[in-house]
């Protein structure tokens, strides 16, 4: 029940406001930051420096969870902030394996990829124990069913894990190597939906789709593409789902039909579910993991 009212609390903020955010990460000279998209308007402000990537913003809207690199030699580790306030900055991970893809659970808890083992911790940061053996993967990973489940990438497909490991892993999807790649799960903040990117690669070019489906019952709602399937993989970067969970903020490549052809820069977007209402919100230089606050 608290679970329930603390979301509805979100939407209601959201709805009686009018205004949204979104976190991202994205190139100063180099080096990667996160930054914040604030709407209406499209104001950006800068949330930390240098050396900082893929966010995920807390369920309570109030903290960031990112990558550094830090320490000698030079190590990927996860930091957690509570957005506005610099001093409240913690390490919460520091063994000497590279960690990506940091998502936080509607309880708080942490999932991230250690090399190629799926770890969690607990709302204190206290390891989980996920039991053996240790979950594999090589891409992107979320959290759904309240923190109950994990869904994350591996070979080219999806899988789904429950974390008290009370059935094996389950593929959700059905992407044939080698031409064939499905990853970058994304579940909403109601946790109802689960957004991916589907990538075929053909000699007349690789069409990058976007899928919505459904969590549990993994039955499809709807696909679309950001533009036409020209040239080679990289025009959709990575996407979350927009606190209202009916649309999509994607970090992508924009398509210029007179010209016939993208654009270098990755910049963010706001869609719907079904790809109708495609707008610009931030201009470049390569943004990245849009998340919405």
């Amino acid at each position: 029940m608290t679970r329930f009212v603390s979301l509805l609390a979100v939407g209601l903020l959201v709805a009686l406001t009018g205004c949204t955010k979104v976190v991202f990460d994205s190139e100063n000279g180099g080096a990667r930051q996160l930054l914040q998209l604030a709407r209406p308007g499209n104001s950006i402000t800068t949330i930390t420096g240098p050396e900082a990537m893929q966010p995920d913003v807390s369920f309570d809207r109030n903290r960031v969870a990112f990558v550094r690199t830090v320490g000698t030699p030079p190590v990927r580790q996860v930091f957690v902030m509570t957005i506005g306030d610099a001093g409240s900055l913690q390490q919460v991970t520091s063994d000497p394996v590279d960690k990506s893809y940091p998502r936080w659970s509607t309880q708080g808890q942490l999932a991230f990829r250690a090399g190629s083992d799926l770890r969690v911790l607990n709302p204190d940061f206290t390891p989980f124990d996920l039991g053996t053996p240790t979950p594999q993967a090589d891409g992107g990973l979320d959290f759904y069913d309240n923190g109950n489940g994990l869904v994350y990438q591996r070979n080219g497909n999806l899988y789904v894990l429950p974390v008290d490991r009370s059935v094996p892993e389950t593929p959700i999807t059905n992407c044939p190597p080698p031409n064939t790649r499905c990853g970058s799960p994304v579940v909403s903040h109601d946790q109802t939906k689960l957004a991916y990117r589907r990538t075929v690669m053909l000699a007349a070019g690789y069409p990058e789709v976007i899928h919505v489906i459904l969590t549990g019952s993994w039955s499809n709602l709807g696909s679309f593409m950001m533009g036409p399937a020209l040239g080679g993989s990289g025009k959709v970067h990575s996407f979350d789902f927009a606190r209202s969970d009916n649309k999509l903020y994607v970090a992508a490549k924009s398509y210029d039909a007179a010209t016939g052809s993208y654009g270098n820069d990755l910049l963010l977007f706001e869609v719907n579910l079904d790809g109708s209402d495609k707008s610009q919100l931030a201009p470049g230089p390569q943004v990245r993991y849009p998340s919405a606050r």
